[in-house]
């Protein structure tokens, strides 16, 4: 007893088959603008989120802003 369902899968996914090097340069190159989306955020998120808390006056978390010698005279 043959089963037609069963036939017309193998047809379809013989049809369907993409090759191997597609899908793996479609990967790489899907992975390739994550990392540079991830590298943008990483630099400029933080110096963002100085100048917003800077706007709203509150103090800068940057650890390389010298330290007032004079609080005082501010």
């Amino acid at each position: 007893m043959r089963n037609s369902f069963k036939e017309l899968e193998e047809l379809e996914m013989q049809n369907v088959s993409m090759p191997s090097d597609a899908i793996k340069n479609g990967i790489t190159s899907d992975i390739g603008i994550l990392k540079f989306i991830s590298t943008i955020v990483e630099m400029y998120f933080p110096k963002l989120a100085d100048l917003f808390i800077g706007l709203s006056g509150g103090e800068s978390t940057d650890k390389n802003k010298k330290p007032n010698r004079y609080p005082d005279l501010n």
